[in-house]
């Protein structure tokens, strides 16, 4: 069954085709821009964006057969393609209505804002109770959503340009583009984000000169339509595939610098295509009941199909779980567009006919009326906030700088490390050492992994590093690979335990610099134990994207970690940042770091996204495909604990994947913690005694 999903093919051309019209040489289409046949393209791209988001979830999850995965492999990487059509008729539609109204821009941003919102807030609203009942929660909750923040972007932009460039507003709008596509990429954003932007003021361009371009573009058709064709297949087609620049230029311009030159590519092939489906709309005049009707609700489709396509694929939300996963290709992509149709039409009712806002109503004047002056007390409330949690976030942090120095004096021990200092929390006295690893997440272990530290210190000598780059270590430019990570912890134990073996003990990420380390200084290591530990199957299994090659994974790794570093830094600018500590103070609600709680809020503030840490993050996937064949060494006690939760409702469990690693059973083992990743802060004792018992077996 699933290979019927090749039909998509000739039922999307009978689709485009149905009732089309063909004109003969010399004869050409006069509406080629009118609504009626836009609106029919849109409704038609509209699908087109359906199985681009389909195709990208059948190559990377879906299990089954590879010509099934790549059977809607044209739309997987063109999906910016059919968007940039999207914003050029919407630059175009804006430009046009402008320049036949003078006053125009009078209650512009109310009537193009309202649809926006309302069919936001009803798509985000089914998204959200999705999110919550797999306890993903997250704002917004619909992750495709980004086109609605684009196009409010554009709206606002072609409104300021209207309003006050007059007869310059035509260039305000190119340069407001282009300083929008230079802000995304500065701040790392998805090239989704602005790939297919430049459409927008090109479609505005053509508005403003529509007769002359018309004149032009027919007095030599087809000249203009082989350049435009070849120039769209020739950066389309290097546009698709960062990989394939990077095997021309990689020696030059590096994995980041060739993805960057694909991303010019796609902006140029979006203008490019945007024109392209332009030129064949004057030869070829497509409309028909179908497409009409879909292009009535085209944005009630972009924000409701991605649910379906969410609830029905391995992996909801990218997460570790799922709704109802739909393995079978054909099967699974009926449904998505079987439910997103009618539920597309039922946002778009309530958009049209039963919000009072959009309709000629009496009470519709004092309705926008409430609302302006709501939104105006929230923005004053809202500016006053920043402007109180900033200042007061940073005279706490001024206040605390020496509360910190003295901590630091009082309880981390500094080593110095390849040149380095690095720093570590070091406790308890027994025969045995302790190795302990924190999460490359974690911007300072050597104070959240200290209650762990403190329990297993009755027993053990306990080391806690900070890594380079994190807590109150040194900054680094050595890469932050696993292999280099491993000498430099090799090179502290050397130092803090005169060289006798440990016991390493990884949490979460550090997992794969731990079994680097075992692979390398196996004679250093007796026992070893992971909590909840990385592994190359359970990156590949959560995390990671088999498709992708090792330098694509880190790039994109290392662009979410840059991303979300500017994230925090505006917080930070904010003093909303504090507001983000309220989930560790659950964690330390008790115990000894609910003393010095205020020391880990400012090594969290300070210490966050840095960039050893992102590129630890970016490195790890890349260390951790080499490890796929990794066992325990069978003359290496092992303790592989994971916690319930973490195995609940996930396929495959965790559990099942830790279970691999065993090379030996009589001296290894994977074991079952009650409750959830968080236990490792404030239920140490927990785990103390499981290493205990262990480690009494072990001896």
């Amino acid at each position: 069954m699933g290979y019927l999903v090749y039909a998509v093919y000739p039922v999307l051309i009978a689709l485009l085709l149905w009732k089309s019209k063909l004109y003969k040489k010399g004869e050409y289409n006069e509406e080629y821009m009118d609504i009626s046949c836009t609106k029919a393209l849109l409704g038609f791209f509209a699908i087109c964006i359906i199985m681009h988001h389909i195709s990208q979830k059948m190559w990377a999850q879906i299990q089954s057969p590879e010509s099934l995965r790549n059977a809607l492999h044209p739309f997987r990487g063109t999906g910016y393609l059919f968007v940039a059509f999207f914003f050029f008729c919407s630059g175009y539609g804006l430009m046009k209505s402008s320049l036949g109204k003078e006053d125009y821009h009078k209650g512009f941003l109310k009537k193009r804002f309202l649809p926006l919102i309302i069919t936001f807030i009803v798509t985000d609203s089914a998204f959200q109770f999705a999110r919550i009942a797999k306890g993903v929660q997250g704002f917004p909750a619909n992750t495709y959503s980004w086109f609605v923040f684009v196009i409010a972007v554009l709206y606002i932009g072609f409104y300021l340009c209207i309003r006050f460039l007059k007869d310059k507003a035509m260039l305000g709008i190119i340069i407001f583009s282009v300083i929008w596509c230079v802000i995304c990429r500065l701040i790392y954003f998805d090239t989704y984000w602005y790939n297919s932007v430049l459409a927008f003021p090109m479609g505005a361009f053509v508005a403003k000169h529509y007769e002359g371009v018309t004149k032009r573009l027919q007095s030599k058709y087809p000249i203009y339509l082989i350049v435009t064709l070849v120039v769209t297949g020739f950066f389309t087609f290097f546009g698709l595939s960062g990989m394939r620049i990077y095997n021309m230029l990689g020696t030059t311009l590096g994995i980041e610098g060739s993805m960057q030159v694909q991303t010019l590519l796609q902006l140029v092939a979006a203008v490019s295509f945007s024109l392209l489906i332009m030129m064949i709309s004057m030869k070829l005049k497509v409309g028909n009941k179908a497409l009409s009707f879909l292009g009535g609700m085209t944005l009630e489709i972009y924000l409701v199909h991605t649910l379906f396509v969410e609830m029905f694929c391995k992996q909801f939300i990218g997460s570790d779980r799922k709704f109802y996963y739909i393995a079978d290709p054909f099967l699974y992509l009926i449904v998505v567009v079987a439910l997103t149709i009618p539920a597309a039409f039922a946002v778009s009712l309530v958009r049209t006919k039963f919000v009072p806002f959009v309709k000629d109503k009496p009470y519709t004047a004092w309705a926008i009326k409430v609302l302006r002056k709501t939104a105006m007390v929230a923005g004053v409330l809202l500016a006053t906030a920043i402007a109180y949690y900033s200042i007061t976030s940073h005279v706490t942090s001024a206040r605390e700088k020496s509360n910190v120095e003295q901590y630091k004096a009082e309880n981390i021990t500094m080593t110095e490390v390849d040149g380095k200092s690095m720093s570590a929390y070091i406790t308890g006295e027994g025969e045995r050492t302790v190795l302990l690893l924190g999460d490359a997440t974690d911007p300072a272990p050597s104070l959240t992994m200290r209650p762990l530290a403190d329990a297993l210190g009755d027993n053990y000598k306990v080391i806690v590093p900070d890594l380079f780059g994190r807590g109150f270590s040194d900054s680094t430019k050595k890469a932050r690979t696993s292999e280099n990570i491993a000498d430099e912890l090799y090179d502290l134990v050397g130092k803090q335990n005169g060289g006798k073996p440990v016991v390493l003990i990884s949490f979460e990420t550090s997992g794969i610099i731990a079994e680097t380390y075992i692979n390398k200084y196996r004679n250093n290591v007796e026992v070893f134990v992971g909590i909840d530990m990385a592994t190359s199957d359970i990156l590949s299994a959560y995390s990671d994207n088999p498709n992708m090659t090792k330098e694509e994974v880190y790039y994109a790794v290392k662009c979410s970690g840059k991303r979300s570093r500017c994230f925090s830094k505006l917080l930070n600018l904010t003093g909303f940042v504090r507001m983000e500590l309220i989930s560790y103070s659950d964690a330390f609600a008790r115990g000894v770091m609910s003393d010095h709680f205020n020391i880990i809020g400012e090594k969290f503030i300070s210490e966050s996204g840095n960039n050893e840490s992102i590129e630890e993050q970016a490195y790890m996937f890349m260390d951790g495909r080499a490890l796929k064949d990794f066992k325990l060494p069978e003359d290496l006690p092992g303790l592989i604990l994971t916690y319930e939760y973490s195995n609940k409702d996930m396929n495959p469990k965790p559990y099942d994947l830790y279970a691999k690693l065993i090379s030996n059973s009589d001296i290894q083992e994977v074991s079952y913690i009650a409750g959830n990743i968080y236990f490792i802060f404030y239920q140490p004792e927990t785990i103390d005694k499981m290493v205990d018992e262990f480690l009494g077996e072990s001896n």
